[in-house]
């Protein structure tokens, strides 16, 4: 299974462009860079319990474990808390914004990684 993160990165400069009309593509994504929290809640979206496209701003728990990030974090089965999309999002923020960065995702199943990859961008 191939992951089409070109496709995605493309998306999500889309939606960056309308969201910040002024800034090219290349100033989002160097802003990006060193602050990929403003490009996630900036560029990104999600979609919420309502079946709702919003913004993706970050929940108490999510803006709480995000002050805290390690290279070394264990999230023990938290559920309903959108720590798998944020793990999600910050991963797609890193390959879009870094040169020979590359993810995976990886679930129980095709179907639920698939499902997992949509929900990123």
């Amino acid at each position: 299974m191939k992951a089409p993160f070109k496709k995605y990165a493309k998306v999500v400069v889309a939606s960056a462009m309308l969201a910040l009309a002024g800034m090219t593509s290349e100033q989002i994504l160097e802003k990006g860079r060193t602050d990929q929290r403003w490009l996630i809640e900036t560029c990104f979206h999600v979609i919420n319990r309502n079946s709702q496209k919003v913004p993706f701003i970050l929940n108490a728990a999510q803006a709480h474990y995000w002050d805290r990030i390690s290279s070394r974090d264990m999230i023990l089965k938290s559920r309903k808390q959108g720590f798998s999309t944020l793990r999600l999002a910050r991963m797609v923020a890193k390959c879009i914004t870094m040169k020979n960065r590359h993810c995976v995702v990886v679930s129980h199943e095709e179907k639920s990684t698939m499902r997992l990859l949509e929900r990123a961008v």
